[in-house]
């Protein structure tokens, strides 16, 4: 049985409630100093994940976007496919034809008549002086080489010319 507390063990316990108290604060410090890291780490990874929404959400739209256009433009081509049918009917020789005849009141061309003379008419043309570059040599004509390119370019160019004019004339009739 002890009566009394040596001073020593005193001493001791004393050193031990010290030491207890300053190895709690100092653990309690360590934890607010540890807990910086993963304050940083969580925000980041909040961060992260707010980037990966709006990420998401920006594919998204324009995925519908993307298939919205695709519909577009398949309803643009079937309504182009619609309209060139629509005019071929429309520019259907036989079509015109009868439209001119019953609706407009004109009638078909005769044949025409040719006849044959034994008597030598004169050189005359009446073609269009800027088809003109022949040489007239006795009475034959001669074409440079270079002048009969370029005039066959001007017919060409010009037969274009006449059946875009007539086309037109006949979708003006049409309509």
């Amino acid at each position: 049985m002890v009566l009394a507390i040596p001073k020593s063990e005193k001493i001791y316990s004393d050193n031990k409630k010290i030491y207890k108290k300053t190895k709690n604060s100092n653990k309690k410090l360590l934890k607010q100093n540890n807990i910086m890291p993963y304050i940083f780490i969580s925000v980041v990874i909040c961060i992260i994940g707010i980037i990966q929404v709006y990420n998401t959400n920006t594919l998204t739209t324009i995925g519908y976007e993307t298939t919205n256009l695709k519909k577009q433009t398949s309803n643009f081509k079937a309504e182009i496919a619609e309209l060139e049918s629509e005019i071929a009917q429309l520019v259907d020789i036989d079509r015109i034809r009868d439209i001119a005849t019953n609706n407009l009141g004109m009638i078909e061309q005769k044949p025409i008549i040719s006849l044959r003379s034994t008597i030598p008419l004169e050189i005359t043309t009446f073609v269009p002086e800027k088809y003109k570059s022949t040489v007239i040599n006795n009475g034959n004509e001669l074409l440079k080489n270079n002048d009969a390119s370029h005039l066959i370019k001007q017919l060409f160019v010009d037969f274009v010319g006449l059946i875009g004019n007539a086309k037109n004339l006949i979708l003006t009739l049409i309509k």
